[in-house]
Formats: structure tokens, sequence, C-alpha cells
């Protein structure tokens, strides 16, 4: 295999299986972070973006709208 043949590989192998995501889910101050799981805090997250998605837009709140804007960084990534 040459080197050239390798760094296709890695190259396709980084974006079929991306390295998983450091970054931090914004959650609700009530959440106790320390008590969840990594996926009980992606689901209460998705929970939170649905419920600021379901209020007016006039009546966020700073920590709502930057968890609408982090849910929408994430989402143009995955396009």
């Amino acid at each position: 295999m040459t080197d050239e043949t390798r760094q296709k590989w890695a190259e396709i192998n980084a974006v079929l299986n991306p390295p998983p995501s450091t970054e931090v889910v914004p959650l609700p101050a009530q959440a106790n972070r320390a008590a969840m799981t990594p996926e009980s805090q992606e689901t209460a997250f998705e929970h939170w973006v649905e419920f600021i998605n379901a209020k007016p837009t006039q009546t966020w709140k700073p920590d709502e709208v930057a968890a609408i804007r982090f849910a929408a960084r994430r989402a143009l990534r995955t396009l």
C-alpha cells in the first residue's frame, strides 16, 4: 500500500468514523449534570431545545438563546 493510498484511507476513515465530540452540551440550570450519564444529558438537551422552540422567540432567555445556537451549530456540522 502506498503512502497516498494510506492517506486516502485515513481521510475516508476520518469522515466515516469521526472522533467523539468533546463538547459539553448546555443544560438548564435545574439539571444536575453530575448525576446524569452522557446519554441522559443528550436527551435532556434535546428535550430542552424542543421546549425552547415551542416558546415565542421574544421570550427566550440568554441561556436558551445559547442552547439554540449550540444546537444549530451542531446540526450544521452534520450537513
